[in-house]
């Protein structure tokens, strides 16, 4: 989200808590995850951002000699495009 619509939503609720997680995803041979964008308050999509915790979980499987069984899938963030990943699996 940009500076905008933090703080727009702040007004609305001054007690919302944005989090912005890198997850450690240790011990996963998988990694599914939506492609990080930051939107403005039109929704629309002002930057495509990369994705911290896909980069972690592929670092961690080539670290530890696993590039074959390293598998990710990305999809935008919506349900047709979560659905199609789905089937990918």
């Amino acid at each position: 989200m940009t500076a905008a619509v933090i703080e727009q939503i702040q007004n609305i609720n001054p007690n919302v808590i944005f989090l912005d997680v890198n997850t450690n995803i240790r011990g996963c041979n998988i990694y599914i995850g939506g492609k990080p964008a930051v939107v403005n308050l039109d929704g629309k999509i002002v930057l495509r951002k990369d994705d911290l915790r896909e980069d972690g979980y592929i670092a961690w499987m080539k670290m530890h000699n696993l590039d074959q069984y390293c598998h990710t899938f990305t999809a935008n963030w919506s349900a047709d495009e979560a659905l199609e990943a789905i089937n990918q699996l």
